[in-house]
């Protein structure tokens, strides 16, 4: 038992600096239409959804203004 907790302190400690980093989808929508998708690699998720948000908004298609709504996803 003396040997398990300091193994057990010295994990939970090791696992306090380390982030979760995941891969991401961003998909982009003007409503209906999947207009495009994007892979963000290796990010923590506060990461991947400030990038993925900063996608949204109006974007020029052509002579067109299209109005694109970003989504995370895994």
């Amino acid at each position: 038992m003396k040997k398990v907790i300091p193994a057990i302190s010295i994990t939970v400690f090791a696992m306090m600096f380390f982030s979760c980093k995941k891969v991401y989808t961003c998909t982009c929508t003007n409503g209906a239409t999947v207009i495009s998708t994007r892979t963000l690699d290796k990010q923590k998720k506060k990461d991947a959804e400030a990038e993925c948000g900063a996608l949204s908004g109006p974007t020029v298609k052509g002579t067109t203004t299209v109005d694109l709504k970003c989504t995370l996803g895994r």
